[in-house]
């Protein structure tokens, strides 16, 4: 059972790799989903162009599935999608198809006309039919009722409140070396940081939950600091971390996002044992608390 540290954890990562993820990538990704949360009775379908209108299908319930992430949603094409799709499974698999569940990525979600018009002209024309979208809430509502397991298996080991509370400098010392490999200049300067600097750059609770928490093991990260020879290597790292979030802030991603991008930066994706993943959140919460990365509050 996640507690709410890793549900933290794992719910921003998904929802930010949901985001990212176009075309089969994110089909194969839902798929990989539903295969883990309905083993036997979710079907992957080959991605091919002949499919029939159909991305997955679940055997008990007859329902079929149609995964649409292009790189760029266009509503004119996204209406005459639904409409041809929907009438191609509902011409292929006539009563074998119960339900119809349309799946996309689009962070702003459907336009009135496509909620309204496409999706309220079909439930009328064929009432017993179940139509149904999937956006991150529900693919997150799957997800997050898997056994532990099967979660780690999709996304990797998350840290724990047990992981943080036995944190030690032996997980955070290679976190730290892992960091020294991005080449950064030594010059730094550190403005204080401000309480309200959280909410100020629009975090999700689950991300500001998830920086408040590793603020419990950010004296570590400084207690190494102290200990080593050199005055500047922990500058050096601060640095670092300024240069990326400077090269992420000026994309169109989200604090989410960014924060999900600096996890990685930090070595993330690289350490496969939750005690490791603690250390990187330690370490992102210490040079956020430092002001190194994010905005702080604007004076008034």
């Amino acid at each position: 059972m996640l507690d709410t540290i890793s549900r933290d954890w794992y719910k921003v990562k998904c929802e930010n790799e949901y985001l990212k993820l176009k075309r089969n990538e994110f089909q194969s990704w839902f798929a990989d989903v539903m295969e883990k949360a309905y083993p036997g009775d979710f079907q992957r379908v080959r991605q091919t162009q002949g499919d029939r209108g159909c991305d997955g299908y679940r055997i008990s319930t007859k329902t079929v599935y149609q995964v649409y992430a292009p790189r760029e949603i266009r509503p004119s094409a996204l209406n005459r999608k639904i409409i041809d799709d929907f009438n191609q499974a509902l011409e292929e698999f006539g009563e074998k198809m119960a339900a119809w569940t349309f799946v996309h990525n689009d962070p702003d979600g459907l336009t009135p006309d496509t909620a309204v018009d496409t999706f309220g002209g079909l439930k009328y024309e064929y009432p017993d039919i179940i139509l149904a979208t999937h956006t991150f809430n529900e693919i997150w509502d799957i997800i997050k009722n898997l056994d532990t397991e099967k979660i780690e298996d999709l996304f990797g080991p998350a840290p724990t409140i047990r992981h943080l509370h036995h944190l030690q400098l032996t997980e955070i010392v290679p976190v730290l070396r892992f960091i020294e490999k991005h080449e950064v200049p030594v010059e730094v300067t550190v403005d204080p940081p401000d309480p309200k600097k959280l909410e100020f750059n629009a975090f999700s609770e689950e991300a500001q939950d998830l920086i408040s928490s590793g603020r419990r093991k950010a004296t570590l990260v400084q207690q190494y600091f102290e200990k080593v020879r050199d005055p500047m290597y922990g500058e050096s790292l601060a640095e670092a971390f300024r240069g990326k979030y400077d090269s992420l802030k000026g994309s169109d991603l989200s604090s989410d996002e960014i924060f999900d991008e600096l996890r990685k930066f930090t070595g993330g994706d690289h350490f496969h044992d939750a005690s490791k993943q603690a250390a990187v959140l330690a370490i992102l919460s210490y040079f956020f608390e430092r002001c190194d990365i994010f905005e702080n509050v604007e004076e008034s």
